[in-house]
């Protein structure tokens, strides 16, 4: 994006804050892009699930909260407070479900079949809503699980990360009878080719959250080109990776390759 003075009716965004937003788009769309690759890089020999999970979380947060602050620009001429990013005085600001229901319900143009489509997955898909919730939850609390374990914390919000992951991946399985009843027949008498068969399958059910992942990301850039989000379509060009993914591409890159 060229960074020039932009302005919203009568009023200039401030050069400083237009290069902070001009950041900020770029450090989302990096961060998921990356989240994406590392939750790629899981296997059977690496299970470092934190690093996709923070960057996934911290990435989605950004993209949310600049929803908020490009259409509170275009609608009242000034950037939100952080009160306008937290459901309660008490709420940190980080709770992702919370921002996603707002950004839906406030701030979502549905204005075209495809639009349509992007809303009403964002409010009424379960396991969208389940993975949301999930990524929320680590960002704030459950990345200190094992440390509030550790000192006994008697203030301790957070929860066992791992429980929560296996929940949502055992909830893909099971929603899908084709795989899960795979699953099954290859926990039988396990040798080294049900062995390699249970990888596949559990590459598949990652692949099926990446799927999720890919598709609340379009849904929140599309609104940068086809909302009232007003200077927000200046950074097209940054969000492209999302804007511009097809059906057809759901689930097929590989992230570790795309050049961001």
């Amino acid at each position: 994006m060229t960074l020039e003075t932009a302005t919203s009716k009568d009023k200039e965004i401030p050069f400083d804050k237009l290069v902070a937003l001009d950041d900020e788009v770029r450090a989302s769309i990096n961060l998921i892009h990356s989240g994406l690759a590392e939750l790629q890089n899981i296997n059977g020999g690496n299970d470092f699930y934190y690093l996709p999970f923070n960057l996934l979380s911290n990435g989605f947060e950004k993209l949310l909260k600049l929803i908020i602050c490009f259409y509170h620009w275009e609608q009242y001429g000034q950037f939100p407070t952080m009160d306008d990013f937290k459901k309660s005085k008490k709420d940190n600001g980080h709770n992702l479900l919370y921002l996603k229901d707002k950004v839906t319900a406030d701030y979502f143009v549905a204005s075209t079949p495809a639009l349509k489509d992007d809303l009403d997955t964002l409010t009424n898909n379960p396991t969208l809503n389940q993975l949301v919730d999930f990524l929320g939850e680590f960002g704030q609390y459950s990345r200190y699980y094992n440390l509030d374990v550790i000192i006994s914390n008697p203030k301790q919000k957070s929860k066992d990360i791992k429980q929560l992951w296996e929940r949502l991946e055992t909830d893909l399985l099971l929603a899908d009878k084709e795989l899960f009843d795979k699953f099954k027949d290859n926990h039988k008498d396990i040798d080294k080719t049900k062995l390699d068969e249970i990888r596949k399958i559990n590459d598949q059910v990652r692949t099926k959250t990446i799927v999720l992942l890919e598709i609340f990301a379009r849904a929140l850039t599309r609104q940068f080109t086809f909302g009232k989000l007003g200077q927000a379509q200046r950074f097209t060009g940054t969000i492209r990776t999302f804007l511009f993914l097809n059906d057809s591409d759901l689930g097929q890159r590989d992230y570790r390759e795309l050049k961001k």
